[in-house]
């Protein structure tokens, strides 16, 4: 909980007050004693106003309806012997304790998630995550063809939920504490996500952008690894920035500046937030940018950098250049800010 964005965590509050959470508890976490934490989780979504449904597997299922009890979770059992539907349950302010047959990977939690209309289907499994993929999983669009992992059958019945009309499935390892929490109220979250709906959008930059762009590049500036920029020299040139949001938020920012009389355009303003970096972001930036200046004619891009040499040189392919081939106007600039900036360009 300590490492969470404030911001982000605010920002998710009211977003996720109202809406309808199914989550699932493994057989395999069930068990052991892990599983106890994460319901301490579901109390504080409950206090939120999140609407919830609880399953878990049929031979564990009193044990988990007495926990939530216990923590004073205002529930309800749907069974065969209730008599009531999880969709009434809820309705009256109850969170739904629904028992499952079949193994986690049956398709009884889809049709329940599309049943009560919700927003999230979580699955809580004692694995080490990302489920023994060769690549690092986080977030993974339904649509795209599921990574290889050791776990297929559940990647794959996650895609076919957000397809179906989930809009996210998170899969979390539930024996670390707060899992829930820290997936649910940071941009990134600790599990794998597969989702349906706008989570990681490139874009240009609106007005109401520029003070969140503003703090994100600020102590680079303040290091003198950024050129300074105040709120009226961006507002000015509002078409050459754009930004990165994860779920809304701007996690990174690019800009195209262009040099029409020597058909260049510079990459510049390049910054990924802290605690965001490692995830592809930079390379995600400069490849959107560098097709921003490709539709709008320019035949090579270049990129000035202190401290982000070794990504244009090794990730970004970029070549070196010589100070002398920039434009007039940019060499001036350079030269008069003194910095030791490398100058790399890319055809």
């Amino acid at each position: 909980m300590s490492n969470f964005d404030l911001r982000a965590l605010l920002q998710y509050v009211p977003q996720f007050r109202g809406r309808c959470f199914v989550v699932c508890f493994s057989q395999e976490l069930m068990a052991g004693d892990d599983w106890r934490d994460a319901t301490l989780d579901l109390a504080a979504l409950q206090g939120l106003g999140v609407n919830l449904v609880v399953a878990g597997p049929a031979g564990d299922f009193e044990r988990l309806y007495e926990q939530l009890i216990r923590l004073d979770l205002k529930v309800a059992k749907v069974t065969a012997e209730s008599r009531v539907s999880a969709v009434t349950v809820l309705s009256r302010g109850q969170a739904a304790v629904v028992p499952y047959e079949g193994g986690i990977f049956s398709s009884q939690m889809v049709e329940l998630s599309l049943e009560v209309k919700a927003t999230k289907l979580i699955w809580l499994l004692s694995a080490d995550l990302p489920l023994g993929s060769s690549v690092a999983l986080h977030a993974v669009p339904a649509g795209s063809p599921m990574p290889v992992t050791d776990q297929p059958e559940l990647m794959d019945l996650a895609a076919k939920a957000c397809r179906a009309g989930v809009r996210r499935v998170h899969l979390l390892d539930a024996r670390s504490p707060n899992v829930i929490l820290a997936e649910l109220f940071s941009n990134e979250g600790v599990g794998v996500m597969i989702y349906s709906d706008a989570y990681r959008e490139l874009s240009q930059l609106s007005e109401e952008d520029i003070p969140e762009l503003l703090s994100l590049i600020g102590r680079s500036v303040y290091d003198a690894l950024l050129l300074d920029r105040s709120y009226e020299d961006i507002a000015q040139r509002l078409e050459e920035y754009h930004v990165l949001k994860v779920d809304g938020n701007v996690v990174g920012c690019v800009a195209v500046h262009p040099y029409p009389a020597d058909k260049l355009a510079e990459i510049a303003c390049l910054r990924i937030k802290d605690n965001h970096e490692g995830l592809g972001y930079g390379r995600s930036l400069v490849k959107h940018a560098e097709a921003v200046a490709k539709r709008a004619g320019y035949e090579k891009v270049f990129a000035l950098s202190q401290s982000a040499a070794d990504f244009f040189r090794n990730r970004a392919n970029y070549e070196e250049w010589t100070r002398d081939k920039l434009p007039p106007e940019r060499r001036d600039l350079l030269e008069r800010s003194g910095r030791s900036s490398a100058v790399f360009v890319k055809s």
